[in-house]
């Protein structure tokens, strides 16, 4: 009898008035428990002592006892019950339902296991014709309604689920018996007999791969593509000038590599050594606009505990699952604009004229509104979003440029937010003409690093964000399930589309300025390089002038931290061609000399390049400059 999983079990042996000591049973199969053990039933199991058992194919083989009544089955199983109850009791008074269930997924798991290993020997055996007598999952008596017999076997679902056992004549103590028996598993070839005892293992292995290839096809974990998402100011990258969003094709002779890749090569690199890197650059539109192959040198600095070339991962625009275990936490970060965002109900072409009134709630007061022009207020419904946070709210709309007597639209404002398993697919667009309008949401573009069409940009969403820095915006969702924790891309496209209303991100300072410190280090093909500025310099002076020579931008008091955001608001208020024009602090021969630099030509994509300090010893950048 191939083995089970279970634990070792005695039979009595009626007409011999002795007991046989079954087989233990271990990974694979196990001797049966079921009416044999029963005196009554002896009788019928074994032939009788003064008549002598038939041989070859006229063999007579035992017969199954009567079933028996339900009250007889209770009496003769309660053992079994009264261990099985006392194990689910045990299991609900200590883990609840949910660790109940739990607990019967695993028996499930394992118990389908146990079938298709149990199934292979069943297989074998009946394919080398042999006479196979049961085939149990679990051990133990049948479960009620749970046995059945066709043919000469009896199939059955035990009580006791973890284990199972093909039961084969021939094989056992008593195989002495049926060495007439054409179908007896002892007198099988050796390669039969091989093939049944292996054939359990076969079919778990044929199980595995089985598995395998389901669960990379439809629940795999997705690999996040080499794309450079943030890059660490003066790191090797940094100063090659590679820009954020650029897609590494090739690193070192791996094709298409991935970010677990990028950091086990890095971190596996030599002292000294130099990695050639192959990037690709897009435009917003997705369109390659530039490839170039670099070498970069890994940097170990005595903070690095590695070696790092300075780039960090993406921020995808998906919001994780949901915790298993609820601790009270939030898919947004607590204190932030997200936590007050709530679907505001209003169209692009309406605009709100009245909300719930936050100091009065009971009550609904206007907001200031043109209805020809569209306009309203803001800042004003910013104020209050965040004011009437997890509270009842109440807007009013009408359509842009209806008449002042109309009628408003009243309509509830949900309390549902941000929730996990969102996945970010559009935002306000930057508008250049008219009054500000947040509601008028624009999808965001595909994303060309990835090969799955379902991801979106996440480049052209951080450079919307820049662009409406000061002002309130729609954030478009696809609800996700919650619960649903697969990391597999592309995400599913079948949930509801929400647009959330985000308040700015309003912030106290404390009213000091920075001082500048000394250039730690210069981008390559920048500003800044082209206008001779050198690793040790002090910038004392930045002046922005326009292609007519009319500065929009001029300052000797500048802050590290403030000067990148002051250049992109007066870059912005005029289009076209800028230069900018530096003044430095070198040191010549242990003498300070300020030197004013020739006007140099001024890159805008710079300022959407994401630069940070990702290191506690990393300057901070100013992107446009290029220092």
């Amino acid at each position: 009898m191939p083995r089970g999983l279970g634990s070792s079990s005695l039979q009595p042996h009626a007409d011999a008035g002795r007991t046989e000591c079954l087989r233990s049973v271990g990974a694979t199969g196990g001797k049966p428990l079921d009416q044999s053990s029963n005196p009554n039933h002896a009788d019928q199991l074994r032939p009788a002592a003064n008549v002598p058992a038939p041989s070859g194919a006229d063999a007579v083989r035992p017969t199954e006892a009567p079933p028996l009544t339900p009250a007889a089955w209770l009496a003769n199983n309660a053992l079994y019950l009264i261990i099985l109850g006392a194990a689910i009791g045990l299991i609900w008074y200590k883990l609840g339902l949910e660790g109940l269930w739990s607990a019967a997924k695993v028996v499930l798991g394992i118990g389908f296991v146990i079938f298709i290993h149990e199934l292979g020997h069943f297989l074998a055996a009946k394919w080398c014709d042999v006479h196979v007598q049961t085939f149990s999952i679990g051990f133990g008596p049948a479960l009620p309604g749970c046995s059945f017999q066709r043919g000469e076997t009896t199939y059955k679902l035990a009580v006791l689920p973890l284990g199972g056992y093909v039961n084969m004549v021939g094989e056992g103590l008593e195989a002495e018996e049926d060495e007439n028996y054409p179908r007896s598993c002892k007198n099988k070839t050796v390669g039969q007999r091989m093939l049944i005892i292996s054939a359990g293992v076969l079919m778990n292995v044929l199980l595995g791969c089985v598995l395998f290839i389901v669960v990379y096809y439809y629940h795999g974990v997705w690999k996040h593509p080499a794309v450079v998402g943030r890059v660490d100011a003066a790191g090797a990258m940094w100063t090659k000038g590679i820009p954020t969003g650029a897609l590494i094709t090739k690193l070192d002779g791996i094709t298409d590599p991935t970010f677990e890749n990028l950091q086990r090569k890095v971190i596996l690199s030599a002292k000294g050594e130099e990695i050639p890197f192959t990037f690709r650059m897009f435009d917003d539109n997705g369109n390659v606009i530039e490839e170039r192959t670099v070498d970069l040198l890994p940097r170990l600095d005595p903070n690095d505990p590695n070696p790092v070339v300075g780039v960090g991962p993406v921020q995808q625009l998906r919001l994780p699952p949901k915790p298993e275990k609820d601790l009270g936490l939030l898919p947004v970060v607590k204190g932030s604009p997200a936590v007050a965002a709530r679907p505001l109900p209003v169209k692009e072409e309406e605009i709100i004229v009245a909300t719930t009134d936050p100091d009065s709630p009971e009550s609904i007061t206007e907001i200031k509104h043109e209805l020809q022009s569209g306009a309203f207020d803001y800042q004003e419904l910013s104020r209050r979003v965040r004011a009437l946070q997890g509270k009842k709210m109440v807007v009013r709309v009408l359509p842009k440029g209806a008449d002042a007597q109309a009628k408003p639209m009243e309509r509830e404002v949900p309390l549902e937010g941000f929730q996990w398993n969102d996945t970010i697919v559009g935002c306000t667009e930057v508008q250049v003409a008219g009054p500000y309008n947040p509601f008028r949401v624009r999808e965001l573009p595909r994303d060309p690093r990835h090969n799955s069409g379902d991801q979106r940009d996440p480049f052209v969403f951080h450079k919307r964000l820049r662009q409406l820095i000061d002002k309130p915006i729609v954030v478009q969702v696809r609800r996700g399930d919650p619960n649903n924790s697969s990391l597999r891309e592309p995400l599913a496209q079948d949930g509801p589309l929400v647009n959330l209303f985000v308040p700015p991100a309003y912030h106290f300072t404390f009213g000091m300025r920075m001082k500048m410190g000394k250039v730690a280090g210069v981008r390559d093909n920048s500003p800044a390089a082209r206008a001779g500025v050198q690793k040790g310099d002090e910038l004392i002076k930045v002046v922005l002038i326009d292609e007519h020579g009319e500065p929009l931008y001029a300052s000797d008091d500048l802050d590290p931290e403030r000067l990148p955001f002051e250049l992109m608001q007066a870059a912005a208020k005029r289009p076209g061609k800028k230069k900018v024009m530096l003044t430095l602090r070198r040191e010549l021969e242990r003498v300070a000399k300020d030197i004013t630099c020739e006007p140099v030509e001024w890159e805008e994509r710079w300022e959407d390049d994401r630069e940070a300090a990702l290191a506690a010893a990393s300057p901070l950048p100013i992107p446009q400059l290029g220092v």
